[in-house]
């Protein structure tokens, strides 16, 4: 025989004989039962390499996980139990994160047909934005106020008794620059009928410290993308949107 076939040979059956070997040690090796004289020599193990693969990975998983949880390594199983232990729970947390997953968004969705629903009930449009600086001589006032004016459409077939929700100031390129609560009525307004619209005067407390408050008093609406986020809308029957129970 040629002394390269015969050198490819040998090698290719040390390797052989090398990989039995591994194979019948890591075999052996989880047949081995844990007790509290060798529960902590599991890293021994994983550093000498004789676990491999997909064992190594369980039983790696498995030590980090008692680790951290601060339970101890369980004794009178074999090392062979605490992989396929390892393994069930790994696919006993693949379960409920799927089923976590699903929940989210079954709510996100119940989230979003309601939001649907508000939105398409009233229609919250701010018509122009202004500034007021604060003079006692002219309007009794020491305090700056940044002024709205407000148009509220009811596109339900219900009359809207009260509501609240938020203003929501962003720039053009979608980056939020301030949010402004509002809730309905702010006195003895009354309800809006459905398809209505009802005009309402807002003022906002200016702070000339505030970042946002800077930017919300120089930008103007044509600058902006103002959206209206509803929360909640209580009819004048008593029904409310979105339902107590929800």
């Amino acid at each position: 025989m040629p002394k390269p076939i015969y050198s490819f040979l040998l090698t290719i059956f040390c390797s052989l004989l090398f990989t039995v070997s591994c194979t019948n040690q890591a075999e052996s090796t989880k047949s081995l039962v844990i007790n509290e004289q060798n529960k902590d020599s599991l890293a021994v193990l994983l550093e000498d390499k004789v676990m491999t693969g997909k064992d190594f990975q369980a039983l790696y998983g498995y030590m980090m996980r008692k680790n951290l949880s601060g339970e101890e390594i369980e004794t009178g199983k074999t090392i062979g139990e605490l992989i396929s232990t390892q393994w069930q729970w790994v696919a006993d947390e693949e379960l409920r994160q799927r089923k976590a997953d699903s929940l989210a968004a079954i709510e996100r969705e119940k989230e979003r047909a309601i939001e649907e629903e508000l939105l398409k009930s009233l229609d919250v449009i701010v018509t122009k934005k202004g500034f007021i600086e604060g003079n006692w001589e002219t309007n009794r006032s020491f305090s700056d106020y940044i002024t709205l004016k407000v148009s509220l459409k009811n596109n339900s077939s219900r009359a809207i008794k009260a509501f609240s929700g938020a203003i929501e100031w962003n720039s053009l390129m979608g980056e939020s620059i301030s949010k402004t609560g509002l809730s309905y009525p702010l006195g003895n307004e009354g309800t809006i009928a459905p398809g209505k619209t009802k005009r309402m005067d807002l003022t906002i407390d200016y702070n000339k410290f505030s970042d946002a408050n800077e930017r919300l008093k120089a930008m103007s609406l044509e600058n902006m993308k103002v959206q209206w986020r509803p929360k909640k809308i209580l009819f004048s029957d008593g029904t409310l949107l979105p339902p107590e129970e929800y």
